[in-house]
């Protein structure tokens, strides 16, 4: 069970699931109420989702990573390519008939997260530009898999696409954009330039997040936080600059993305979910100790 978790890269789970937490929570504030069930839900549909992503992900990069990542599940034989090409093909349509139990918001935005996935796996990330958009797109229709409940209603799509919370996913697209521009450059070429450029460009994320929430104060110590976190990456980079750790900084971007989520949604207001959302960060620190190498 140990490798098929490995494969899916089970230490990222927490980093999925605050994603449809964050956008759930961020219409909450403006519908008023939140249905915890609902929430539930659409956090297995975004854990299927990413597991299948990351599975398809291997299947596809199998002869890549034993260059690149040669301790990795497929590479070294714990887990047969067929198998593991079943194994995520399948949680894709598990995905899709849980969020058949939701509603047709749901099936709508998780039916796009399965064509990205397989789109991204298998076409878009051959090319550098069109793969890190595609990682960003899947990052940002995530965080729209909680404002599903948008599409459910007889609001007419213009409406629904003006609406003013469609920055977070916006957002969460930059970021994961950027994030997976920094990972092009795990092979080194460029990367003493391109590495803490990105960095620096990534660190104005959560700036940009203070000047499109309602309530700036409330999720300035945050924003300010990652991004100096970030800034301080950057400038270590500048001074001993390793290639090799271009994977660690690409790590810990992904370990940021529930801090990232829970920034916005405490610019709306929302202290418990918004601090709830951040507290995810734990988990996926703890699970890469468990599964480190994976």
């Amino acid at each position: 069970m140990r490798r098929y978790l490995r494969l899916a890269r089970v230490q990222n789970l927490p980093t999925a699931v605050a994603d449809p937490a964050a956008g759930a929570l961020l219409l909450a504030t403006r519908e008023g109420s939140l249905d915890a069930g609902r929430l539930l839900a659409l956090a297995g549909v975004s854990a299927l989702l990413y597991s299948a992503g990351m599975v398809l992900n291997d299947v596809a990069d199998v002869e890549r990573d034993r260059a690149l990542h040669p301790t990795r599940p497929l590479v070294v034989g714990e887990v047969p390519l067929a198998r593991a090409a079943i194994v995520g093909s399948a949680m894709l349509f598990l995905a899709l008939f849980l969020a058949m139990a939701v509603g047709f918001g749901a099936v709508f935005v998780a039916t796009l997260l399965a064509l990205f996935v397989v789109l991204y796996d298998f076409v878009l990330k051959k090319a550098r530009l069109p793969g890190c958009l595609g990682m960003g797109i899947l990052r940002g229709l995530n965080v729209l898999l909680g404002m599903s409940a948008l599409f459910d209603s007889a609001t007419p799509l213009r409406e629904v696409v003006q609406h003013e919370l469609l920055y977070a996913p916006l957002l969460m697209a930059a970021y994961v954009t950027l994030l997976t521009l920094l990972s092009t450059f795990e092979e080194g070429k460029g990367a003493r330039v391109g590495v803490p450029a990105v960095l620096v460009a990534v660190s104005g994320v959560p700036i940009a997040a203070l000047l499109l929430v309602p309530q700036p104060a409330a999720a300035a110590i945050p924003a300010a936080a990652i991004s100096l976190f970030f800034l301080w990456k950057a400038s270590l980079t500048v001074r001993a600059f390793e290639a090799s750790r271009t994977g660690l900084l690409v790590r810990d971007g992904v370990r940021a993305i529930p801090a990232i989520d829970g920034t916005m949604v405490l610019g709306h207001g929302s202290w418990f979910g918004g601090l709830a959302v951040m507290a995810l960060v734990a988990p996926a620190i703890l699970l890469g100790r468990w599964f480190k190498g994976a």
